[in-house]
């Protein structure tokens, strides 16, 4: 140990850099940011020497998290920021119902310091130190107050921005109105993430030229918060209730950028999304019959071209519709006929859904179009998670697809 306290500084910090868990993601959680600062106060208090390492480390004290029951830490916090000599922050902030303002055109105007906000002494630091955020991520029972500093600063140096509600609120969504005439969107802002946040369709639109964005949310206009960033997004993903009722019919707009779709049990989206450059599709933590709902409205439409997809995800979890079977075929059609060019797919299904896979694999041997031949005839890799499932496709091959058989693999 006593070699080991008297390791140089500049070695002292290059272990403290490895030993922090550093953003490897688009969006940051609680786990991350905390775990990340318990870890530098924890190597500062080891002894002098590991202490001055730390103190002089900037980026050991970029992690900066709080929680409302902690408001009494808010002057170590500050410490903790200053320590940072203007690294680029990485934040996570809970605020309490109790503390949260009200909605007030004056909270428009003021950044928040109206109507009550002087009981949130982190808005304040969140507006002091807003220039040195790199990501934030806010979670607010109705997050107001927050929302007005960050539209209001919009500084460019902020990537990153996550909103979400406890899992405590309620079940209904926090509807925010941010006024057009007083705020504008991000422009900078490469990330975005909302769960169970909605915006007033007459708010302002939320950013353009996003990379990638993540929708939990139910009355979002989603066609208008989406299309501003048509040329830039390239990976997008939508929750069950994300809905599209202000989509125009046709639609026009197309995600020229969008190369990954991830939709969480979401029965609408694939129907309009036009997306020609699309290579992986995710179909996550589906019911069977919002699976075949899904995929069977699956239709050809004039103003949008077939994306050439490589990558298929799907997961088929158990759910309260077990029995529930289906004698129609036509997800299985429009699923070889809509995307003929799969050479992945990955399949995670819970037992009681081991049919599907029974029902895809002997398929592979119809024929989709002269084009293109056999379902699936580019296929070259199949991922399982069970020995079951492994054996329930190997069964189910039709003699003219037996050289899928070499493809599947447990995962």
């Amino acid at each position: 140990m006593e070699n080991t306290v008297e390791l140089p500084a500049e070695i002292l910090c290059e272990i403290f850099h490895l030993a922090q868990v550093h953003v490897a993601a688009e969006f940051v959680d609680l786990n991350l940011v905390d775990d990340n600062a318990r870890l530098a106060i924890a190597v500062s208090q080891v002894c002098q020497h590991w202490r001055n390492a730390a103190l002089g480390f900037a980026g050991l004290w970029v992690y900066i998290p709080y929680q409302h029951q902690h408001h009494r830490r808010i002057p170590q916090i500050k410490e903790y920021i200053l320590r940072s000599n203007g690294q680029p922050l990485t934040l996570f902030l809970s605020f309490s119902d109790e503390i949260a303002p009200k909605w007030t055109r004056s909270t428009c105007v003021s950044l928040g310091k109206a109507s009550g906000s002087e009981c949130l002494p982190m808005i304040d630091i969140l507006e002091e130190y807003l220039d040195q955020a790199e990501y934030i991520c806010i979670e607010e029972p109705r997050p107001r107050a927050s929302l007005v500093v960050l539209y209001a600063r919009k500084h460019p140096r902020l990537k990153s921005l996550s909103f979400r509600r406890p899992s405590t609120s309620s079940e209904r969504d926090c509807d925010v109105f941010l006024p057009a005439a007083f705020y504008e969107p991000f422009t900078c802002l490469k990330y975005l993430h909302l769960d169970r946040v909605s915006f007033h369709p007459d708010s302002v639109v939320l950013a353009s030229n996003l990379n990638n964005v993540s929708l939990h949310v139910s009355g979002l206009l989603m066609y208008t918060a989406l299309a501003p960033s048509s040329r830039t997004l390239t990976s997008l993903t939508l929750g069950p209730k994300v809905h599209t009722r202000d989509v125009p019919s046709p639609s026009h707009t197309v995600f020229t950028a969008l190369k990954t779709l991830t939709l969480v049990n979401n029965t609408s989206f694939l129907q309009w999304l036009n997306t020609p450059n699309l290579k992986t599709l995710e179909l996550c933590s589906y019911t069977f019959r919002s699976f075949v709902c899904a995929l069977s409205d699956l239709r050809p439409r004039q103003y949008a071209r077939t994306p050439k997809l490589e990558v298929l995800s799907i997961h088929l979890i158990e759910n309260d519709e077990k029995n529930w079977v289906t004698d129609n075929d036509e997800w299985l059609s429009a699923l070889f006929r809509m995307l003929p060019t799969v050479t992945t797919v990955h399949w995670d299904v819970h037992p009681t859904r081991i049919h599907v896979l029974e029902a895809w694999a002997s398929a592979l041997g119809g024929v989709a179009d002269e084009e293109h031949g056999v379902n699936w005839a580019e296929l070259r890799e199949v991922t399982v998670k069970t020995e079951e499932a492994r054996k329930a496709l190997l069964g189910a091959l039709p003699d003219t697809r037996q050289d899928v058989a070499g493809m599947i693999k447990r995962k």
